[in-house]
């Protein structure tokens, strides 16, 4: 085939995009959801108070999971490959004694079974080069451009979880905040807590209350009667 000046190919890259779902604004979506989430332990994840979906929020991420069911469901058409195909081969340095029909044949073959989805959103990766493993301006392989869009299958299967746990999550309940006490409410609290406080003073001063002990203790006195004996005794010899 003949090679194509940079110039052309960047051009042709604009006018050859591919037509699939992309999966950035499913992640955008999810993303900016999950932000609104918050984990109150293992396993358990709600979004906070007053932030849970809204009937709108809730509609966007349903159709966002319609949309990955039915580009994984339905595999790539013969139209659809043909087309990435001449989308890559048009940007791309093939090899110079590279059959196109037969080349074409293969890709049919091979790509025919691929989700519909996750073969484009494969197709749109290689020719932004962001595919793993795929050079940047040389053709790709069947086998790179197959384990791309497995690779895009497995991501669209892990956006659709996310989403569904998203559309499963509940809000989780507001904190009670503690009640402040009025000016009001505060000094009655604290004159019956006075009262409490002088009521527990009379009831410990009342009839029934212990007594001080008036004079020296019984010890002291026991100590007193011993030394007037001794004093006594030796007086007497």
């Amino acid at each position: 085939m003949t090679q194509m000046t940079d110039m052309t190919r960047a051009s042709a890259a604009v006018r050859c995009a591919p037509s699939s779902p992309g999966t950035g604004g499913t992640d955008l979506l999810i993303e900016a959801t999950e932000a609104r989430t918050v984990r109150l332990g293992p396993g358990l994840t709600k979004f906070r108070p007053g932030e849970g979906l809204s009937a709108t929020k809730r509609a966007e991420l349903a159709a966002a999971i319609d949309a990955i069911d039915r580009g994984l469901s339905r595999t790539a058409s013969p139209e659809e490959i043909e087309e990435a195909f001449f989308q890559l081969d048009a940007v791309r340095v093939s090899a110079r004694d590279c059959d196109t029909e037969r080349t074409v044949r293969a890709w049919l073959g091979l790509c025919i079974d691929l989700p519909a989805a996750a073969f484009a959103a494969a197709i749109g990766a290689i020719l932004k080069g962001e595919a793993k493993g795929v050079p940047p301006r040389f053709m790709p392989t069947l086998d790179q451009v197959c384990a791309e869009a497995r690779a895009q299958a497995e991501r669209m299967a892990l956006q659709r979880g996310r989403l569904a746990r998203l559309l499963a999550m509940e809000e989780a309940s507001p904190v009670p905040t503690e009640r402040q006490l009025t000016p009001a409410e505060r000094a009655a609290l604290e004159a019956k807590l006075a009262t409490i406080r002088r009521r527990g003073r009379e009831a410990f001063a009342g009839p029934d209350a212990p007594r001080r002990r008036e004079g020296p203790s019984p010890a002291a006195s026991v100590a007193a009667e011993c030394a007037g004996r001794r004093a006594a005794r030796e007086m007497g010899r």
